[in-house]
């Protein structure tokens, strides 16, 4: 086996945390997959350092090509699928760790919808999150607490950062509802003869 520099190109510039690793591998190709399995899955160019000097490279992009992350994303949604089945207490008796995960599944398949269709396992996904059993009144229960805390404490923990998400999309929908309610009233005063 040998000791290769792998990294995810762009990745500090794209924030990633850990974005470089030195994986032993019998092959570049080896690394790269041992490294995004030990690192994390990004949509980014992987470089494998194959040589110190001169500085030599190899480059895979297999985990992004669109066969790739259609069977990826496919796979998450069912994975966490089963993972809500399997815990049918609710919100409230997941750990930390689970809660965070769960909420950023979640996340992902949003920022998915931006870029095109859903599948429909991911579709089904949000349906189990959003239904899942306490889950609204245990991420308002943690944004009231998180509300208490110091300016400087808020959003610190990574549960107190899915309350402050969860406060932001609260008030987006807040504005949005008040906005359609000043929308209606508008129209009935126009129907009704009266200029606002």
């Amino acid at each position: 086996m040998k000791n290769y520099l792998c990294e995810y190109i762009n990745g500090h510039e794209n924030g990633l945390k850990p974005w470089y690793s030195k994986i032993q591998a019998d092959s570049p190709r080896d690394a790269y997959k041992k490294f995004i399995d030990k690192v994390g899955f990004a949509e980014l160019k992987v470089s494998v350092q194959i040589r110190t000097f001169p500085a030599d490279y190899e480059y895979f992009d297999d985990h992004i090509q669109p066969e790739a992350l259609e069977k990826r994303r496919i796979y998450r949604a069912n994975h966490f699928i089963k993972f809500l089945e399997q815990n049918k207490e609710g919100f409230f008796f997941l750990d930390t760790d689970d809660k965070v995960v769960a909420q950023s599944i979640f996340d992902e398949i949003i920022s998915n919808m931006e870029k095109g269709a859903l599948y429909s396992e991911e579709v089904r996904y949000i349906e189990k999150w959003l239904n899942f059993k306490h889950r609204e009144l245990g991420q308002t229960l943690l944004a009231q607490a998180e509300a208490k805390k110091p300016k400087s404490e808020q959003g610190s923990s990574p549960l107190g950062k899915l309350a402050l998400a969860g406060m932001a999309m609260s008030s987006m929908k807040l504005s949005h509802d008040i906005g359609a309610v000043s929308d209606q009233v508008e129209n009935i005063s126009e129907g009704m003869g009266f200029e606002g």
